[in-house]
């Protein structure tokens, strides 16, 4: 059955969600999902794209001669 979000923790409690008259979580900023339980998946870091094999510490495989 579908659970009533009508305790302050059923929506991750006060400080990432409140429980709206219709039963349902509005989650605070930086929370999401049913219950408020997740991260919102924001990363604030920048990334930057490598530019070659080596960027990422790829080393070829050395040959030696016979």
């Amino acid at each position: 059955g579908e659970e009533s979000s009508s305790s302050s923790l059923s929506c991750g409690g006060s400080h990432r969600g409140t429980c709206t008259v219709g039963g349902v979580c509005e989650c605070k900023e930086g929370w999401t999902g049913p219950h408020c339980l997740a991260h919102d998946g924001r990363d604030p870091t920048p990334y930057d794209e490598p530019d070659s094999l080596a960027d990422v510490g790829f080393t070829p495989p050395s040959y030696f001669p016979a």
